[in-house]
């Protein structure tokens, strides 16, 4: 046993110094249940190891380099091929073609990783007294099991006093945010999409306002929707890139990023430094739930939060009663070939093989993993658990926040819908706008639960999309504008953004520019509760902008991204890439869809925002936590970019 305690020591200590502790306790929390007895019989395959080769051999073996190596390699070994079946499975359940590289690679990792934590573990054994080594492991087997866990004990904030429930009122109308995900301008019919129809979505911009020059504060997700939540710029709190981290996964071999012309954030063939506890929306801002919160609103986040993953970064620690979430880029609507969707998967895209192996049919209520006898699509469950909500909370004040995962890969949808739309006749197209058509049916239901209800009047509804649509996965538009998601054109900026408030706010077309970062302010003036001057310092309240024409609500408007960097002021917009060295300058009232770059001709202007923007950047934090990997993204008539993801 003590030759056992003495690997046990060297494994638990090479993980803690690799993971800081964090990224174990991450995993086992997450993973599949087969994925933690894999683990679990990864470690037991070294330990098996050590009996096999030395169970006859008494605790006075005289030092042996030959027993050292055998002891080792043999742990190696049967490490790599649990490893490589581990992989397999985990490629086989998300219908992902085996990549024989892996084999290779996992040769080579299990070589670096495990042969010099083997060979320590073996040379702590002869080194130290057998009695010693008894009460040594035992302490670190037990502390470091219970390091991991006390590390996310420590990850969740004190829990705060929740003030009691009021009744909704004139004064204090309740809210919903509904929140779609990577849906571009033009997906919507009421942009001009003539493929198919959003009755539904297109109904409210008709009856409310209509921000049809409105912008989200990052062309990512991540970002964005802390930007929303906290009405202010994202980065003011170091908030800047996605929270995900993709150490682990089989796809993130350096080999495979580079393939497809992208570059990891790091020299190292696996992420080992990921950064999770970094990775997250900061307790220490105010969401728009906890502000409503103290004013007695019932609050619901439901849907796609991504906004952290370790329990201090989790919905019911920033303000909501009641969650229901994916925390991380999305998940599968259904499983993968499940007889009622229809769906596509381009094998020879980078970012659909990630999805594929980044997001499995899993959610958390209220933190715990959720547990249903029968999975249900997830646009179709989010609506529903809303709909609950809504209901239950149909006297008193409430704060619904519904960030669909729609229109987000992976492409999956509803065959109902599907087969209704036989005027389109190309399959990926014709699924995409089924998963649009189904986020529009989503709305509609929402709408009519509040009608049933008699809350029309007394309900503001807010309809935006994150960024603009992604161009890489050749399913969304942002036509007529330039460009896309991971870009700072306006096709990657520019989002449908709509506030209606029945029978207060008169139904408009309001054209000057906004942000998302506007709603946080504009709910507050709505319910009249003033916002601390401590918060919130970017937003602003719209609605008195919606009454006065002379007055604009933003001189300049800003996006930061790592190295990708925008400015917008007046009719002037300079966009630069510090990765690639180009920069745009565009005259927006004559060139609305970036045609011309206008750069050398004037340098004065240029200078001007670059100065104006350095200004703002002085306000930041520096970010909490690196990109993960620069993607090479391809923009039509531009050459090829990289964007920090």
């Amino acid at each position: 046993m003590q030759r056992i305690y003495s690997h046990a020591l060297a494994i638990f200590s090479l993980a803690f110094i690799y993971t800081k502790g964090t990224l174990l306790s991450t995993l086992l929390y997450f993973i599949p249940t087969y994925a933690t007895l894999m683990i679990i019989g990864l470690f037991a395959s070294f330990l098996f190891s050590i009996y096999l080769i030395t169970k006859n051999e008494s605790v006075d073996t005289v030092f042996s380099w030959k027993n050292i190596l055998k002891t080792a390699l043999f742990g190696v070994f049967i490490g790599y091929f649990l490893q490589i079946i581990n992989i397999c499975v985990y490629l086989k359940i998300r219908h992902i073609p085996i990549n024989i590289g892996l084999l290779e690679d996992e040769f080579y990792r299990s070589v670096v990783f495990l042969l010099p934590c083997l060979v320590v573990g073996e040379l702590l054994y002869y080194a130290v007294r057998p009695s010693l080594w008894r009460s040594m492991g035992v302490g670190v087997c037990v502390l470091g099991v219970c390091g991991f866990q006390l590390e996310r004990l420590l990850a969740v904030e004190p829990a705060k006093t929740s003030p009691p429930l009021l009744k909704a009122s004139k004064d204090k109308p309740n809210v919903i945010v509904i929140l779609a995900d990577d849906l571009g301008i033009g997906d919507v019919s009421f942009n001009g999409q003539k493929k198919y129809h959003t009755p539904h979505i297109d109904k409210l911009a008709y009856e409310g306002v209509n921000f049809n020059n409105a912008f989200c504060s990052a062309p990512i997700c991540s970002p964005s929707r802390a930007g929303l939540l906290i009405g202010e710029y994202q980065q003011r709190h170091g908030f800047e890139h996605l929270t995900d981290g993709f150490s682990g996964h089989p796809y993130s071999r350096k080999a495979d990023f580079a393939a497809y012309g992208h570059q990891l954030g790091s020299d190292d063939t696996y992420w080992w430094q990921t950064e999770v506890a970094k990775r997250g929306l900061d307790p220490k801002t105010t969401t728009l739930a906890e502000f409503l919160k103290e004013d007695g609103y019932a609050t619901a986040a439901i849907g796609k939060w991504h906004l952290g993953v370790l329990p201090r970064y989790q919905p019911q620690n920033q303000g909501f009663d009641y969650s229901l979430c994916t925390y991380s880029a999305g998940m599968f609507y259904l499983s993968p070939n499940h007889d009622s969707i229809a769906s596509f998967f381009h094998t020879d895209n980078f970012f659909e093989k990630l999805e594929h192996q980044l997001m499995v049919y899993q959610l958390f209520e209220n933190g715990i993993p959720y547990k249903t006898d029968k999975e249900v699509f997830t646009t179709e469950l989010f609506t529903q658990k809303g709909l609950d909500f809504i209901e239950k909370n149909k006297d008193n004040r409430f704060f619904l926040y519904l960030p669909y995962t729609a229109v987000h890969g992976p492409f999956q949808a509803p065959k109902r819908i599907y087969d209704t739309l036989t005027g389109i006749a190309k399959h990926e197209e014709r699924v995409y706008a089924a998963m649009v058509t189904s986020l529009d049916e989503a709305v509609g239901q929402t709408m009519k639960k509040l009608k049933d209800l008699n809350l029309e009047d007394n309900t503001i509804v807010i309809f935006a999309s994150d960024n603009g649509a992604p161009l890489y996965f050749q399913a969304g538009t942002n036509q007529p504008f330039y460009g896309g998601k991971m870009s700072c054109f306006d096709g990657g900026l520019r989002v449908p953004f709509i506030l209606r408030w029945k029978n207060h706010i008169s139904p408009t077309t309001y054209s000057k520019e906004v942000s998302l970062i506007d709603a946080f302010k504009t709910v507050a003036g709505a319910i009249d509760k003033p916002v601390p001057q401590n918060i919130a310092q970017d937003g602003v309240n719209l609605l008195p902008y919606l009454s006065d024409s002379t007055q604009t609500p933003h001189a300049a408007l800003f996006w930061r991204v790592g190295y990708a960097k925008a400015i917008r002021k007046g009719d002037w917009k300079l966009d630069w890439n510090e990765k690639e060295g180009f920069m745009n300058l565009r005259n927006l009232k004559t060139d609305p869809f970036e045609t011309k770059n206008l750069a050398k001709e004037y340098p004065n202007q240029v200078n001007t925002l670059k100065n104006e923007f350095a200004n703002w950047e002085k306000q930041l934090k520096p970010t909490h936590w690196r990109h993960s990997l620069d993607a090479k993204i391809e923009e039509g008539r531009e050459q090829r970019f990289y964007f920090p993801w």
